[in-house]
């Protein structure tokens, strides 16, 4: 029964805010405040018009053919959202290895900041097993190389609220600021803002550079003026499947003032825009492109980006309290790391996002059924890695032929998306019901059946530790597989085949009845090291019913035998010991996460201390998954959502904002001893919470916390 009902005032000394999408996982909140943008004094003037008046603050675009146009503005800086200390990381000296260096993007092009490199969404040049990312030379690493007067101190700054990179460079007398970002609502645009004052310094110069790199290797360019402006263009130069032709890529840019020199006179401040915009074709590079500039010249194009990002912040985050440097962590192919890694937590906190996940596999159900058919199966089989057009790109022989898992990894996917949303149209009309119906035809196709024993085995595959293969009868495989086979009875518009759920319920799990443990596939004896997480997926995220017992021996034994692994493994270490209320033990493995984050703009690299992959988004999901699945003990079943939580390491308070359920939105705020649930958002249909210990139940009410004792509460149709 709820102890009491009552409104809670959101506003906290230190909190932690964080959302997996695109490039950044990373951020914290102040308080939850009303965003103001404030502009005075801004006069719009026309791009091809000379401004008639003038002021201290002046801004400036030059194109190609070195016309000057600028308007004159008295500008309000907006109030920040988040606290300052947690969500800007700064460095007086920018990293050397470009490996740590923070990466900008949007969903549709990224850079690396400072390299000579810009990717685009989709755009891939190679021959199967060789196709990779296209590189577009950069035409956004602009760097300052010198100055009138020296430069005695500088600044780099990622700054994740506003989802841009800072660099300030000053002297005496002068100060220039760079701005750099990808811009969230506009995601042709990628932009750089430089700022010059000079308060004192007559005729004051900057040099600067730009980081273009040498030709591409995968793309052939040209590039023509055109109305004052570089417009570069081509094709590249080999299709993933063999084909004639060429993916295109147009892109639209400023280059630098001539001799790469700006001049400010004494007492002014003038800022220059440096756009480049990128699409598939002329025209929508150009739309974005006249956009942005007119955006700049109105004093909105900053704004808008900046507010595209708070409504990110504000509808799905995780605030931590009083655990300030646990807070400060947050933060091409496409596998398996897709659907088991960073897909979960941003279809718990930005279902929208989650759906566009899981389009991308849509998109190529065709090729993947084409893959079934080439290795003599039925239904889909997805790739181990894919790009462009669907089929394998593995570089990787063993794992595209062995990884079969992944095919059971996407089901689970699109099985997650349904309970998360009942989205029945994208199941029929969408065609996620036919994702899953083409995956159960495919496991169906892929076991064998011992006709001795009954059972059905899958034979010959690499299970998510890669140190092993081929082999028979991986615990996670098969019982992946097994969930792929019971899905499409859960869905209304297929008709599944009855052999699905014979084989469901005969399909062989290995076990050690004496020990009461899983052995990682059929022959695996107890002392042989693994790479990461695997059996103990099978508590999460495959949530097998486990007894406590084989529960505590899947971790104690696996965890004994993982010396090392990708940042993730060790997340799903922590969520299965808070599953048992060992919250010691989790915050233990909780924390070796950190390990795998890299001062000074906090990314994340795969392995602990630097190496394998970096910027490893891979990383940042498990992390995320560790907060929300772990400590804020969220469940997902099929006719209901529970949550048994606990607070991380040193916090005091955890609210978990903008859960997408059913249609609305819950917020959860977690204290030593109570939990708080408010529906901020109406679902499709009445909720009600119960407390699992008392059966007692009650609706969810539009803004009416309702608070409880830690224990197991559920969320479902009333």
């Amino acid at each position: 029964m709820p102890l009491k009902v009552q409104y809670i005032v959101t506003n906290y000394q230190a909190s932690i805010l964080f959302i997996l999408i695109a490039t950044i996982a990373l951020a914290a909140l102040r308080s939850r405040v009303a965003v103001s943008f404030i502009t005075t004094n801004v006069v719009p003037t026309r791009i091809l018009q000379r401004p008639t008046f003038h002021g201290p603050n002046e801004k400036i675009w030059l194109n190609h053919a070195n016309e000057h146009y600028s308007i004159y503005t008295d500008l309000i800086e907006p109030r920040r959202l988040m606290q300052e200390s947690l969500t800007v990381f700064s460095t007086s000296l920018f990293p050397e290895n470009d490996r740590i260096r923070p990466t900008l993007g949007n969903g549709h092009i990224a850079t690396v900041v400072y390299t000579d490199t810009i990717y685009m969404n989709g755009l891939y040049n190679g021959l199967r097993v060789f196709s990779h990312r296209a590189r577009i030379p950069s035409t956004c690493a602009i760097e300052v190389v010198s100055t009138t007067t020296r430069i005695t101190k500088s600044s780099y700054s990622l700054d994740i609220e506003k989802g841009m990179f800072i660099e300030v460079r000053s002297g005496p007398g002068f100060k220039i600021e760079l701005k750099r970002y990808a811009h969230r609502s506009i995601n042709q645009l990628m932009i750089t803002e430089m700022t010059v004052d000079n308060c004192c310094l007559d005729d004051f110069k900057v040099d600067l550079e730009m980081n273009y790199g040498n030709d591409s290797e995968d793309i052939t360019l040209r590039s023509d003026i055109e109305s004052g402006v570089r417009h570069t263009y081509g094709k590249t130069k080999v299709l993933e499947d063999g084909s004639v032709g060429g993916l295109q890529v147009y892109m639209i840019s400023t280059d630098l003032p001539p001799n790469g020199t700006v001049v400010v006179k004494k007492g002014q401040k003038s800022s220059y825009l440096f756009l480049t915009s990128i699409d598939t074709e002329k025209g929508p590079a150009l739309n974005a492109f006249n956009k942005g500039v007119s955006e700049y010249f109105n004093d909105v194009l900053e704004d808008q980006h900046i507010k595209a990002w708070r409504n990110i912040w504000a509808n799905g985050r995780v605030d931590i309290i009083g655990d300030p440097e646990t807070a400060k962590d947050y933060q091409g192919h496409v596998f398996w790391d897709q659907e088991t890694w960073m897909y979960p937590p941003i279809q718990v906190l930005h279902s929208d996002f989650g759906k566009t996940l899981l389009k991308s596999r849509i998109r190529t159900l065709d090729s993947a059924k084409q893959l079934a058919k080439q290795k003599g199966y039925k239904g889909a089989m997805y790739p181990w890695e894919s790009a462009y057009t669907g089929f394998e790109t593995s570089p990787s022989d063993e794992t595209a032929d062995y990884e079969h898992h992944i095919t059971g990894d996407i089901s689970q996917a699109f099985y997650f998306y349904l309970t998360m949303t009942n989205d029945t149209d994208f199941m029929t009309a969408g065609r996620g019901a036919e994702v899953i119906s083409s995956i159960a035809d495919f496991w169906e196709s892929r076991v064998t059946l011992d006709k001795d024993t009954g059972l059905y085995h899958i034979n010959g595959v690499m299970p998510p530790d890669e140190y092993h293969w081929p082999v028979n009868d991986s615990a996670y495989t098969n019982y992946v597989a097994k969930i792929s086979l019971e899905a499409p009875y859960k869905i209304l518009s297929t008709q599944p085949k009855n052999s699905y759920q014979n084989i469901a319920d005969n399909l062989f799990i290995p076990f050690n009845n004496t020990g009461q443990w899983h052995p990682e596939y059929d022959s695996y004896t107890e002392d042989v090291i693994v790479k990461q997480a695997d059996v103990i997926l099978l508590g999460y995220p495959l949530m097998m019913n486990l007894s406590k017992e084989v529960r505590r021996n899947d971790l104690l034994q696996y965890e004994r035998v993982t010396p090392g692994g990708p940042a993730m493994t060790w997340g799903m270490f922590a969520i299965g010991w808070l599953e048992l209320n060992q919250l010691d033990k989790a915050n233990a493995l909780f924390a070796r996460q950190f390990d795998n984050v890299r001062e000074p703009f906090y990314t994340w690299s795969e392995n602990a201390h630097g190496p394998g992959a970096h910027n490893f988004i891979t990383g940042m999901g498990g992390y995320l998954q560790s907060v929300l699945f772990g400590y804020g003990g969220i469940r997902v079943y099929d006719d209901k959502l529970t949550i048994n939580g606990a607070l991380p390491l040193t916090a005091t308070y955890m609210k978990i904002i903008g859960i997408d359920y059913l249609g609305g939105s819950l917020n959860l705020l977690f204290s030593k001893s109570l939990l708080y649930i408010t529906l901020t958002k109406k679902a499709m249909t009445t909720l009600k919470c119960e407390d699992e210990s008392t059966g007692y139940s009650i609706p969810l009410s539009l803004g009416i916390p309702l608070t409880y004792k830690h224990t197991t509460i559920s969320i479902s149709p009333a």
